[in-house]
């Protein structure tokens, strides 16, 4: 009888550690996630500036670029829309609020340029911006789902 009993807490310590190791790495994990959020935010912010910056002002006074006008609106969401998944992990609605914000901000910059007398409106820059933004969202999210697994992200709202 006491061998079956030592067996069983010999189990049962094992099963402890093992979950230690696992609370471990989930919280080693989450700690990236919380610093490469901290990096995000400011990187994110810096982007969305740039191109409202980029978006409104006169096209004579913006440098060359040499490559086509929708991959660079492809670019540039993408870009948007994969920092605002790692600078808000655990915002409500996940990637389907990161991915609306970013295609928002497109289409309202795209609806401002309407209003300036140098730029132009055009749909086909706000497929590109969309096409962008579930680009950056979609990879973004791989990103983070490997940094940190499931049972140690952060609620929304955390």
């Amino acid at each position: 009888m006491a061998c079956g009993a030592d067996a069983g807490a010999g189990a049962g310590a094992a099963t402890a550690r093992a979950a230690r190791s696992v609370n471990a790495a989930a919280g080693s994990r989450r700690a990236t996630l919380h610093w490469t959020a901290r990096l995000a935010r400011p990187a994110l912010w810096a982007m969305v500036g740039v191109v409202a910056w980029l978006s409104m002002s006169s096209v004579e006074s913006l440098p060359p670029i040499r490559i086509w006008d929708k991959a660079a609106h492809l670019i540039a969401y993408a870009a948007i829309g994969g920092a605002a998944v790692l600078a808000y992990p655990a915002v409500r609605g996940g990637v389907v609020t990161c991915f609306a914000a970013t295609f928002g901000y497109g289409a309202s910059i795209e609806l401002a340029q309407a209003f300036t007398a140098e730029r132009t409106a055009s749909l086909l820059d706000v497929l590109a911006n969309g096409i962008g933004a579930i680009v950056g969202v979609a990879a973004a999210w791989l990103v983070a789902r490997w940094l940190v697994p499931q049972a140690a992200r952060p609620e929304p709202g955390d």
